[in-house]
């Protein structure tokens, strides 16, 4: 998704109250920080908060070829669980050819907006009561209890999301006034150019919308 292009496309009604693009800062990372002015110039509001670099280590040098120890940090544990004792073998064998090359540890990077995101949610009915209709891009299941919360307060709320990745709990809140509405139908609207099929690609050129513009 184009920030820049959604942020025409839902500007291009009428409604908008506060657009607001969650994002988190790494000085580490050379985008990071300009995507973030860049998307501030635009007109979102953006809460951010510092990027996670958390360590995974992956020194195998001091455990056995069958060990799961450090792999076991890699991978979920169910899927780990699953894995036959040569596997976790083989895998061990690449780390230690990893270790002899230098490299002791992969650095995994963390920032979720989870909390924020379902705070502003309780709280923004509040501060705008004024506000009847919240649109939601994310099918996570986390946002269920914020938005049912919406729903009982009388606003009404669409979640935009990938068709068969909603999660349960949303549509579940269907029947309680929630709209789901599958993001891949204004995909030519939103999306990098790059990014869409090719007969897509070639009507936009034809309609002088290839820069962007909806």
């Amino acid at each position: 998704v184009c920030h820049r292009r959604t942020y025409q496309f839902i500007s291009s009604f009428d409604w908008p109250s506060v657009l607001k693009f969650y994002f988190g800062t790494d000085p580490t990372l050379d985008g990071s920080e300009p995507l973030i002015e860049n998307a501030r110039s635009l007109g979102y509001a953006v809460p951010t908060k510092p990027v996670k670099h958390i360590r995974l280590p992956i020194d195998v040098s001091g455990i056995s070829a069958e060990s799961p120890d450090i792999v076991k940090r890699l991978m979920n544990s169910r899927l780990l669980s699953g894995l036959s004792v040569e596997l976790v073998r083989t895998l061990n064998e690449h780390l230690r050819t990893v270790n002899r090359a230098g490299t002791y540890y992969f650095e995994d990077l963390k920032c979720n907006f989870d909390v924020e995101i379902g705070r502003d949610m309780l709280t923004d009915p509040i501060r705008k009561p004024d506000v009847g209709v919240y649109s939601i891009w994310s099918g996570d299941s986390d946002f269920a209890d914020p938005i049912a919360s919406l729903l009982r307060s009388g606003k009404r709320v669409v979640v935009f999301g990938v068709s068969g990745m909603i999660a349960h709990e949303l549509n579940e809140l269907r029947s309680e006034g929630l709209i789901i509405f599958d993001v891949k139908k204004i995909r030519e609207y939103i999306c990098w150019v790059k990014e869409l099929p090719v007969e897509i690609r070639n009507l936009q050129k034809a309609k002088g919308t290839s820069k962007g513009r909806p």
